[in-house]
């Protein structure tokens, strides 16, 4: 079974405004990103 099926780019696309926290040495690293550390933070950014 593939798990990780490709993402549409329209998805990819579509959250231009969308900030997630790279890890040091990616492109887009900032650690001016807060990271989540439990689903209920994860949850409550995106409203």
């Amino acid at each position: 079974h593939n798990l990780f099926w490709p993402i549409p780019n329209s998805a990819i696309t579509a959250n231009n405004q969308g900030q997630l926290r790279q890890n040091y040495g990616y492109d887009g690293y900032s650690d001016a990103i807060p990271m989540w550390t439990n689903w209920e933070d994860a949850v409550a950014d995106e409203q």
